[in-house]
């Protein structure tokens, strides 16, 4: 099948922007203020089976994740998990740990990736997995918590 001139093109640029451009910066924040506690973005990742999505607050308090987590530290329920921390969802020195890398992204400000750690899989058992932590900063520049993503590490077998 052959394109015309007045055929969309495929993928790459869509073509230079007008002069009159949208502020888009306005734009992310009057969305991301509009959207439903119940719909935010961390449900997205419930979808992906190995993928797994996390948010905390300073105090290292589960604020938001991806519902796969549950059965890989032995819960059921969201309600469980809200507001648990590394401290009462995995052994002592798991926790001390991944609070450690917490504490470095705070205190950075910079985000940790691709950093492999031991964390459980759903029977409980530890294997391997890249995690991938972020700061979450405030509209003054503070950081106000932790986000970050979970993916088994696959080996070829």
């Amino acid at each position: 099948m052959s394109r015309t001139a007045a055929d969309p093109p495929r993928g790459g640029s869509p073509g230079p922007r007008s002069p009159a451009a949208r502020d888009w910066a306005d734009e992310q924040r009057r969305f991301l203020e509009a959207i439903a506690p119940e719909s935010h973005f961390h449900r997205a990742f419930d979808g992906l089976g190995d993928t797994f999505f996390f948010a905390k607050n300073l105090a290292g308090e589960t604020l938001f994740f991806s519902r796969g987590i549950l059965p890989h530290i032995g819960l059921d329920r969201d309600e469980q998990m809200l507001g648990a921390t590394d401290e009462e969802l995995t052994p002592g020195p798991f926790a001390a740990h991944y609070r450690a890398d917490d504490r470095t992204v705070i205190e950075t400000k910079q985000p940790l990736i691709g950093h492999v750690d031991v964390w459980f899989d759903e029977v409980g058992l530890p294997d391997w997995y890249e995690t991938n932590k972020y700061p979450i900063f405030d509209r003054a520049g503070r950081v106000i918590g932790v986000m970050g993503t979970l993916r088994r590490c696959h080996t070829g077998t």
